[in-house]
This record gives structure tokens, C-alpha cells and sequence, in this order.
């Protein structure tokens, strides 16, 4: 069975690519990956965090639909085990319809935003720019797009459909979290140019299991998403209490320590512990277990693995 494409595929999963599979994932753990496309009967493309592999499937998904996948094995090969939506529990099929819905209006606006950011005299870039001076360009890089979204808008109905089609998906998603008593989840499709699936809870995720009133309390609001250099990414921000302030959570054990240290480096000179007031820069942490499948998946799926259907190599 082959493990990754030949020279004329469009994806070629490389060497390279397969070893960063090993490094970013561990057995037994439960991941995520958007499928891309098909390369021949029962096999297809599927990305994991931007590392692009061939998989064989039983199951036959749409461009752009979000599967899952149990880690069985990585050595000698990596042996995956697909999860049907019949092995997950019953918010799989919502969190499929907000996946693809996002996919939708990620690809209406792929060649949309760079003529109206130009109109606009916006640069594009990622949302954390390593180089940026920490006392300019804030107002700039948050408050610019915005005006841009606005324009792109009235001028495209295409994207106003695809936004409208998003909001409804979401709608079934923010009443499990609320009769969870999570909060409620804002998608936040302006940042698209930047990062990719950014959105914002309010109320806060859960603390860790077995977490005792006297420790840390849990954020009460988490910014997701998957940034272009940083990869999956997360902000949780604490507003209330002795330990108010907000820490910035990402994949550790998959970046250079020479770029985290840059970055907290530049955190820390851009957002300077005040001395009352506003809100601490309080560090940079990794991101909580279940971290490659999301910020809602790690909320509204059953941690305990479904049954597999199927064992396929990539």
C-alpha cells in the first residue's frame, strides 16, 4: 500500500512530511484532517495541521469535510483507524456541518481579499508579525479589516450567502454549549486573510478534570485558530480574580524552541505586565491535551476513542 504520492501528485507527501506526522502526533491520540481530494479509487488527500498525507478510506467525504482519525501506530508505518460519524457522539454531525460551511466561505474569499485589502492600503500578513514594533501598528492590524470585510460584503453575495450558511450552522452548536454551560462560540470570518478558522468563546472552556476551587480558575474567554507560522493556536483570557491576564497556548513539541522564545520574547515587550488595570501578557503554554483537534472538538466530542471501521495506512 502506498505511503505517500508519486512525483505527479499535486500534494507529493514527502519524507519529510511523514516525519513531522510522527512528531506532531501520538498514539492512542484522537486527530482531525480536512480532506483535499481524491488520487485514485478509495484513496484521497487529507491535510493534518498543514502536513499533507495519502490515506485509504472506506468512506467517501466531500472537498473540504473534516475527518477523524484514531492514531493506532507510527512505526514502522503509520497505521490510522477512520471514525465513522456512527462511532463519534451526536455533535459530530454539527461540528461536520460548521467545518464545511467554514471551508465554503474560506474558498469564496480566497480571491476576494487581496483586491479588497489593496483598496483598503492593507498589508497582509499574520496576525502575530515577529518583526512589528510593540508600540505601533496594533490599531492598524486589528481595526483595518474590518473596514475591508464590511466592503467585501456589500459588494459580494456570494460571501453574504456563504457568512449566512456559517451563522446557521453555528446555531445548533452554541445550544450544546449551552446546555453544557460552556458559553457561546463567535466565529470571526474578518480574520481570514490572516488565520484560518478564528473564532472566539465567551464564557469560557472547562478547568482540567479533577481541578480544585483553590487552583487557577479557568479562562473566561478563548480565541482559536490556526495561524500560518504558529500553527493550531489558542488564547485564553482570564478576566476576573487574583490571576487576570491571558496566556497564549500553542503546539510546543512542534516548533523550534528558537520561535517560541522569539515569540514570548515579543509578547513581553509589546504587552507589558501594567501596573494595575489591564490585562497581564502571562506567558506562553502548551496547548491542553486533545490539542490537534480543536478548540470544539476537545469541548463537544467524548474523549474515549469510537469504534474504528476501518484501518488505513497513509
Amino acid at each position: 500500500m502506498r505511503r505517500w504520492g508519486g512525483p505527479t501528485s499535486p500534494f507529493h507527501a514527502t519524507p519529510e512530511r511523514v516525519e513531522r506526522f510522527r512528531a506532531d502526533n501520538r498514539v492512542d491520540e484522537r486527530i482531525s484532517g480536512t480532506f483535499l481530494g481524491w488520487d485514485g479509487p478509495g484513496i484521497g488527500w487529507v491535510d493534518f495541521q498543514g502536513t499533507k498525507l495519502l490515506a485509504r478510506m472506506a468512506s467517501r467525504p466531500e472537498v473540504g469535510s473534516r475527518l477523524h482519525f484514531l492514531v493506532k501506530q507510527l512505526f514502522p508505518d503509520i497505521i490510522l483507524q477512520e471514525l465513522s460519524s456512527s462511532d463519534l457522539p451526536g455533535t459530530f454531525p454539527l461540528l461536520q456541518r460548521l467545518w464545511t460551511e467554514q471551508s465554503r466561505l474560506d474558498a469564496s474569499l480566497a480571491s476576494l481579499w487581496s483586491s479588497v485589502m489593496s483598496d483598503n492600503n492593507l498589508e497582509q500578513g499574520p496576525i502575530v508579525n515577529l518583526e512589528l514594533d510593540p508600540t505601533q501598528g496594533w490599531v492598524h492590524c486589528l481595526a483595518g479589516p474590518l473596514a475591508a470585510w464590511r466592503k467585501l460584503l456589500d459588494q459580494h453575495t456570494e460571501a453574504r450567502q456563504n457568512l449566512q450558511r456559517l451563522y446557521t450552522a453555528l446555531e445548533p452548536i452554541n445550544a450544546e454549549l449551552a446546555a453544557r454551560g460552556i458559553g457561546r462560540f463567535f466565529a470571526l470570518p474578518w480574520l481570514s486573510h490572516r488565520v484560518r478558522g478564528a473564532g472566539l468563546l465567551l464564557g469560557g472552556a472547562p478547568g482540567r478534570a479533577g481541578q480544585t476551587t483553590s487552583g487557577p480558575p479557568g479562562p473566561q474567554a478563548v480565541f482559536t485558530c490556526t495561524h500560518p507560522l504558529l500553527g493550531q493556536m489558542e488564547m485564553h483570557f482570564v478576566l476576573s480574580g487574583s490571576h487576570l491576564g491571558w496566556t497564549l497556548h500553542l503546539d510546543l513539541e512542534a516548533l523550534p524552541s528558537q520561535t517560541i522564545a522569539s515569540v514570548s520574547d515579543w509578547l513581553q515587550r509589546a504587552f507589558p505586565r501594567p501596573l494595575s488595570g489591564a490585562l497581564s501578557f502571562l506567558g506562553v503554554k502548551p496547548l491542553p491535551a486533545g490539542r490537534h483537534s480543536g478548540l470544539l472538538s476537545r469541548l463537544l466530542l467524548a474523549s474515549t476513542p469510537g469504534r474504528p471501521r476501518l484501518h488505513i495506512k497513509v
